[in-house]
Order: C-alpha cells, then sequence, then structure tokens
C-alpha cells in the first residue's frame, strides 16, 4: 500500500500547482477512499495519505509532523499534548453535541478538545435465532443472561460437553469490569489507574458465575472456542459467544442469516475499549488541508455518503469499520437491519483515557490476569509491577 501511496503522492504534487496540499498519517485502510473522495470533491485543497502501523509513535516521535493524523488506539496524555485544539470546528451545524455523549471525553484536555472522534465498536454476545427465539429488545443484562444460562444448562442435551456462557471467554471479563465502574484509565505518569471498590464488585461478578469450575471452563475454551465458535453455537454446545457489532455485520449473510446479537445492557451499553480518532499534530507545517478536510468529513451528510459508498465496495462495516461518533442516519441507512438497534446516544458508555501502552497491557497484563483461577486487586498490581520492571530492563 505505501508504494502505491507514494506514486500517488508524486502525481499528485506533480498536478498541483497552486492547491494547498497536506498529509494525514494513518493505520485505518479507508481513510485512502475517504481523502480520494475529498480530493475530487473541490480543487482548494488536497491531501495525501501515508499509511503507517503506528501513526501515535510516529506522532510522537523525533522528526517532520504530518498535518492529520487519523488513528485506531487510545488517546494517551502524551498524544494529546502534541496535538492542536479542534475547538475552531465547532459553529454551525457541528457542536460537542454532535457526537455520542462522552465520545469526546477521553480526547480532552482540560475544556479544550484536542481529538475528535471517528467511530467506535460495541461488544455484543451472538446467538443462534432459530434456537432462541424468545429474546425480546436489543439488549440483556447479567441477571437475565444468569438466567438464561441456568435454563440451558439445566436442558437435556446428546452432548456430553456443553457451556451456555464464560464471562472467561473472548474479551468479555473486561467488559463486565469496564459496565461495574472499574474505570480502568490512564493516571500519574501514564501508568493504569481504576475504581477500586468498583473493581472489588466487578471482579465478584465476574468469579460468581455460574460454571462447572475454572480448570473444566479453561479446557472447554481450548477445545471449542479456540478459533471460530460458529460451529460450537450452531451445534448447541454453547448458547452466547462474544464478538463485536462491526465483527458480527461484517460476517456474510450466508454465515449470519441465523444469527443475532444482544448488547449487554448495565443501565449503559459499554463501547469497546478502542475508538478511531482524529488529531492534527502542532509541529504541522501545512495544515491548512487538514483543516478543511475535517471540517468536510463531520458533516452529517459527508458520512453518510462515505458509509455507502465503503459499503457499495466492500471496504468494511460503518464509518472506519465502526460506529460514527458523529450521530446522524447515515449508519441505518445503509444497514437497514440496524434501525432501532442502536443504543441511543446518551446510552453508550466510553472508556476514559488510556495509557499509551493499553494494548500492551491489555495482552500481557489484564487478560492473563483475569484468565487466571482467582484475580484480585493484589495480584492485579503484582502484575503490573512485573511488567513496569520488565520494561525498564528492555
Amino acid at each position: 500500500m505505501r508504494l502505491w501511496l507514494t506514486a500517488l503522492a508524486g502525481m499528485l504534487l506533480a498536478s498541483c500547482g497552486s492547491t494547498r496540499v497536506s498529509t494525514v498519517m494513518t493505520d485505518v485502510p479507508e481513510v485512502a477512499s475517504y481523502v480520494e473522495t475529498f480530493n475530487a470533491s473541490q480543487r482548494d485543497w488536497q491531501m495525501l495519505v501515508d499509511f503507517n502501523e503506528d501513526p501515535t509513535g510516529a506522532l510522537l516521535a523525533a522528526g517532520p509532523a504530518p498535518d492529520l493524523v487519523v488513528a485506531r488506539g487510545p488517546v494517551s496524555s502524551s498524544a494529546r499534548a502534541a496535538l492542536i485544539p479542534l475547538d475552531f470546528l465547532f459553529g454551525g451545524t457541528l457542536s460537542r453535541a454532535s457526537f455520542y455523549r462522552g465520545s469526546l471525553d477521553s480526547g480532552l484536555e482540560g475544556s479544550e478538545a484536542r481529538v475528535l472522534p471517528v467511530s467506535f465498536d460495541l461488544p455484543v454476545l451472538v446467538f443462534n435465532k432459530t434456537v432462541q427465539r424468545d429474546l425480546a429488545g436489543f439488549s440483556l443484562n447479567l441477571a437475565a443472561l444468569r438466567q438464561l444460562n441456568d435454563e440451558f444448562m439445566a436442558a437435556q442435551s446428546k452432548l456430553p460437553r456443553r457451556m451456555a456462557f464464560s464471562p472467561r471467554w473472548g474479551s468479555f471479563g473486561l467488559t463486565l469490569l469496564h459496565l461495574d465502574g472499574a474505570s480502568f484509565q490512564e493516571g500519574f505518569q501514564g501508568g493504569l489507574t481504576w475504581d477500586s471498590s468498583a473493581l472489588a464488585r466487578g471482579l465478584a461478578e465476574y468469579q460468581s458465575w455460574p460454571s462447572p469450575g475454572w480448570d473444566q471452563t479453561a479446557d472447554f475454551r481450548r477445545k471449542y472456542l479456540q478459533t471460530d465458535p460458529g460451529p460450537s453455537l450452531s451445534a448447541g454446545r454453547i448458547q452466547f459467544y462474544p464478538s463485536t457489532l462491526a465483527a458480527f455485520i461484517a460476517k456474510p449473510w450466508d454465515e449470519r442469516r441465523d444469527l443475532d446479537f444482544r448488547y449487554i445492557d448495565q443501565g449503559r451499553v459499554a463501547a469497546s475499549q478502542i475508538t478511531v480518532w482524529a488529531g492534527i499534530p502542532s509541529g504541522a507545517a501545512a495544515r491548512g488541508a487538514a483543516e478543511h478536510f475535517l471540517e468536510w468529513f463531520f458533516r452529517a451528510e459527508v458520512q453518510e455518503q462515505l458509509i455507502s459508498q465503503g459499503k457499495r465496495q466492500g471496504a468494511g462495516f460503518g464509518l472506519a469499520e465502526g460506529v460514527p461518533a458523529l450521530v446522524g442516519e447515515g449508519l441505518v441507512k445503509s444497514y437497514p437491519e440496524l434501525r432501532d438497534r442502536l443504543p441511543a446516544p446518551e446510552q453508550v458508555l466510553f472508556w476514559p483515557a488510556l495509557p499509551a501502552d493499553w494494548d500492551s497491557l491489555e495482552a500481557t497484563v489484564l487478560k492473563p490476569w483475569l484468565d487466571a483461577a482467582t484475580a484480585t486487586e493484589t495480584s492485579l498490581k503484582s502484575a503490573l509491577s512485573k511488567h513496569q520492571q520488565q520494561g525498564v530492563r528492555n
């Protein structure tokens, strides 16, 4: 992709003349299509795309800064400090109230919006609707999920090994802790902090889930859920498996015709940890086109066009493979099966700002910690300490 973009950049620069040009650095493939549409829509401002696997790291590294960053990942304090305020975009049709409530919070530096959220995903539980026909609404709370679990396990079956659902599958454990208010977030000097009392409450819920025991749950997961859980669901070996809205809708229709999903709702519906966001670096040398691109991109009618265009081209679900953070009708117009099945803008619980090394913390600390037989706040602190010591040695 980088070779193609470099060639495109050369052709564009050769033909620009007096056209003002800016560069967008991104790890989101769909951005190339959005930039192409922007460039074709007018002749005064043009964008070049620089695809980078770690745009946030590149933003913080020494060297020339891009004029715009569109990245998938956490918005740490160090990233926010390297970006300019974007409040100049608010006015007219775009305001803070134009976005899902809370989606802007992780990008605030004081009261200034340094980052605008582009899109986010939603955790869901997938089930076979030909078997489970009586799930009203579009969400389940944990009490209802427990009851369904008990009924499933009590029902007779020819299968010797069955398990309705376990919060130890996938990333569901972190979703549960998030809904219970654990509030994992970036703290002092970029470390990880949380709410101790809410964490204890969430762990109690997590560990009290009815199951045949930790050893058997881990063995079941290894044998039946290590790859695609679909066959186990079709066979009636499990009742639900955790996924995300984007992953579910991205499945070919033939693979999901008998499937459906529900959000987990504990008064609020959880968002996934990672969002796609946009920001303008303070060191940008030619940010004029970047500013005009954002003004264009955050119009409801433009996002509606881009979502429809992406679906026709098979570019992935929604906007940048997620639900647009800008409230609008574009998603349900292109995906009518989601009409009346998206949480209200004030109903989604977004994650606070997360540490810059969140991906590493999640993979090497939080998931192994939750995967142990018994997780406690003390064992989490110990795992974090070992992680930090290893980072110092490296």
